[in-house]
């Protein structure tokens, strides 16, 4: 009898335990943790849609949650937050004498599964030369004007108009900017797109084996050169962060055009681990020809 009524109290217990929002909580006497959320936890974070870009980023700052080179429009950053408040609190609960006694050493799990450093050593070094990357864009960023940062902005196809502060126009240009730096030695070529760079940014491109690249030698005057700029632009949107699609003006850098052997316009030069593979001038027959050429050349698949 009186463990039935033990039984109903903790019922009642969680009963109620369940109908306050946000919150987690173990059971008096548990010896591990039993998080509880109700149907109303959702509630407690639409609050985070009212606020400003800058006190959501502060925010995900305090609760250690990743959003630079990750969330770029409000939205964004208010699903990241919704998600971090809606994680359950850790309570410690501490073992009765009984249970701490009785559970042998012996049980510990091993570490087995723990992930070798050399693996883990790769996030970790990438993390720290995007912070580097992200600080240096950051403190060049806010030497600009507003109208100068929303231009950057716009020339990178990134909206802007959700951004009130300043600040807020230097975080989302600077999170692009070093995104860039990890994906190109120069930090003049985008993922996604066909960058147009100088001899010296091409010269440091082409020491970079990373990633294969594709370079296109065109020159403004070049009609031929403007039918492929739309294809181009179009097959750098579909590699991604797979391959580097640079362009170069062949009258802003005539020494290295020449290095190239750039013999008509536009020339298209697929690189491979550092290594020319493949060479074509003039125009493809159209874009499909373009992309298969590049997945042929540049060894990669989407």
């Amino acid at each position: 009898m009186g463990r039935a009524v033990a039984r109903m109290a903790e019922f009642v217990l969680v009963a109620s335990l369940l109908l306050e929002p946000c919150s987690s909580y173990v059971l008096p006497g548990a010896a591990s943790l039993v998080p509880l959320r109700s149907r109303t936890a959702v509630a407690c974070t639409a609050a985070a849609e009212t606020m400003r870009m800058k006190d959501l980023k502060a925010e995900l700052d305090e609760r250690g949650v990743t959003w630079r080179g990750v969330a770029f429009e409000k939205d964004e950053l208010v699903r990241l937050l919704e998600h971090a408040r809606l994680q359950p609190e850790v309570v410690l609960c501490e073992p009765d004498a009984a249970t701490a006694t009785a559970e042998p050493a012996a049980t510990a799990e091993p570490a087995a599964t723990a992930e070798p450093a050399a693996a883990a050593a790769k996030p970790e070094e990438e993390a720290a030369k995007y912070d580097d990357a992200y600080a240096t864009a950051y403190a060049d960023a806010m030497k600009l004007k507003v109208k100068e940062l929303r231009t950057e902005l716009a020339a990178r196809s990134v909206g802007w108009a959700d951004c009130i502060e300043k600040d807020e126009l230097a975080a989302r240009l600077a999170g692009l900017v070093a995104k860039a730096a990890l994906f190109s030695r120069s930090g003049a070529i985008s993922p996604g797109r066909a960058s147009v760079v100088t001899g010296d940014q091409l010269r440091m491109e082409m020491s970079d084996d990373r990633t294969p690249m594709l370079i296109d030698v065109y020159a403004t005057w070049c009609g031929p050169c403007k039918m492929i700029a739309p294809m181009l632009e179009k097959l750098a949107g579909r590699l991604g962060d797979k391959a580097r699609v640079a362009k170069l003006d062949s009258d802003g850098d005539e020494a290295l055009s020449t290095e190239l052997r750039v013999a008509g316009l536009p020339t298209l030069i697929f690189m491979r681990g550092g290594v020319e593979v493949k060479r074509l001038e003039g125009v493809p027959g159209n874009a499909a020809a373009l992309e298969a050429l590049a997945l042929e050349h540049l060894d990669v698949t989407l």
